[in-house]
């Protein structure tokens, strides 16, 4: 975190402030949280740049708030698109599973 932190220092403030207008809007920051996980596939790492930004002064916690709730709920996007692409699996191969009855007892012998 110190490196990320040293890089928004060395921006200048004018420059990592800029950077981070976006996040003004609550909805808009939400966004980039929800997007930026998305693509990296990593919340952890969306929350720790937004945390650096906060702790170098780049960004606001009022900014920072809405992106780390939005890596969150990006989280569970891609938590959910790996879950759907099983579902189309399932269909498919649902008519072909058919259960059979059990041979054993519960005691271990033979029926």
């Amino acid at each position: 975190m110190s490196i990320i932190s040293r890089g928004f220092a060395g921006l200048g403030s004018d420059a990592a402030h800029a950077m981070f207008a976006f996040a003004a809007t609550p909805w808009v920051g939400l966004s980039v949280g929800v997007l930026g996980t998305v693509l990296i596939q990593s919340s952890t790492t969306t929350t720790a740049i937004a945390v650096t930004a906060v702790g170098s002064g780049a960004l606001p916690i009022q900014g920072a708030i809405p992106i780390i709730l939005g890596a969150n709920v990006g989280t569970t996007v891609t938590t959910s698109l790996v879950a759907l692409t099983f579902i189309g699996d399932a269909r498919s191969s649902a008519g072909r599973w058919v259960p059979r009855p059990s041979t054993t007892s519960t005691t271990g012998s033979r029926c």
